[in-house]
């Protein structure tokens, strides 16, 4: 897979993740599944996420997911995004990596690997930025192709259609592609509405967008609770 010239992106907010770091080490928490020490995601949890992957159709393009319970990956990206637990960002790249293979041989003429732009304001909270964090345990750089048109507001309450109206137009490309194939990587789909939006932009700046890597796929159906910060 070869990338794309660019700039490099934004660093991500260095103060933020250090601080993170002592207070882990300070105040240690318990698994965030089991509640059992150690802190994190102990052994027995973490085989319970790392598990295969499989295949659906998101937006019209191939989706491949974790294989894990939709339910044990919902709280434990809940926790990493919403909680800055930091320390989580390995074993979701252990419970991704089956789908990042999975997608790499069937799409081998990928470009790159791209991450639906955060808000500034999350960025500003979290100090980093969760899917690329992720990714870049597997040794892998998510390209900073797409940029916010817009400020969004918080999907979680709205409808599909709602969610599909809120972020209409909202990215854009920072250079063209001129032929270049992508793939989209995100922590957590639901209406696919961020996924078509990202779709939109990267066609409209002369790329292609091969298929989809999630975390997890979660119906709209599931409370406001269960379901994982967007990014």
């Amino acid at each position: 897979m070869s990338v794309f010239t660019t700039s490099p992106d934004s660093t991500p907010g260095l103060l933020g993740r250090v601080a993170q770091v002592i207070v882990d080490f300070v105040l240690p928490e318990p698994c965030v599944i089991c509640q059992r020490p150690p802190r994190g995601l102990c052994a027995d949890c973490t085989r319970h996420i790392v598990r295969t992957h499989r295949w659906s159709e998101v937006d019209g393009l191939a989706l491949c997911v974790s294989d894990a319970p939709a339910d044990l990956m919902l709280r434990v990206v809940r926790a990493f995004k919403d909680q800055s637990r930091t320390a989580l960002a390995r074993p979701l790249a252990l419970a991704l990596s089956s789908a990042i293979e999975a997608a790499l041989r069937r799409f081998p003429d990928a470009d790159a690997f791209v991450v639906p732009p955060s808000p500034w304001a999350s960025w500003r909270k979290r100090g980093f930025r969760p899917v690329p964090l992720v990714l870049s345990c597997l040794g892998v750089r998510a390209q900073p192709l797409l940029r916010r048109r817009r400020v969004r507001v918080d999907q979680r309450a709205l409808s599909v259609n709602q969610r599909r109206e809120n972020l209409e137009g909202a990215f854009e490309a920072r250079f063209m592609l001129n032929g270049g194939t992508v793939i989209l990587v995100d922590d957590v789909v639901t209406t696919g509405s961020t996924v078509a939006e990202a779709r939109r932009a990267i066609e409209a700046a002369g790329g292609r967008v091969a298929c989809v890597i999630a975390m997890a796929r979660v119906p709209l159906r599931h409370s406001r609770s269960d379901i994982a910060t967007p990014n």
